[in-house]
């Protein structure tokens, strides 16, 4: 008797009405809060959570970039981690609105 060979599952299509996010939940490295509670927000949303700070937007940057993530749900606001952060990890450009919801 032989053992049936493993093949990797064909990729499928998203079904109509399912939602792809291409999102990442980003939070500032030495705020305890808002790391802790987006954590579960990221698991939720089936995104990655990215701690950044200043001066290693690089690392989020490239990070980001290598998964074609095109959208992020910023924590603790600009006090933390500036517009220009986000544009830069994001390589979004000055005519690109950065909104608060």
């Amino acid at each position: 008797m032989t053992e049936p060979e493993e093949t990797e599952p064909e990729p499928t299509e998203p079904e109509k009405g399912e939602v792809i996010l291409l999102a990442a939940v980003l939070a500032y490295a030495w705020n305890f809060p808002d790391g802790l509670c987006g954590g579960p927000l990221a698991a939720a949303m089936d995104t990655p959570l990215i701690l950044t700070m200043t001066g290693y937007e690089s690392q989020a940057e490239e990070y980001v970039q290598s998964f074609g993530l095109t959208k992020g749900i910023i924590l603790g606001g600009t006090g933390l981690i500036s517009d220009a952060s986000v544009r830069e990890i994001f390589g979004l450009g000055t005519d690109v609105e950065i909104s608060l919801k």
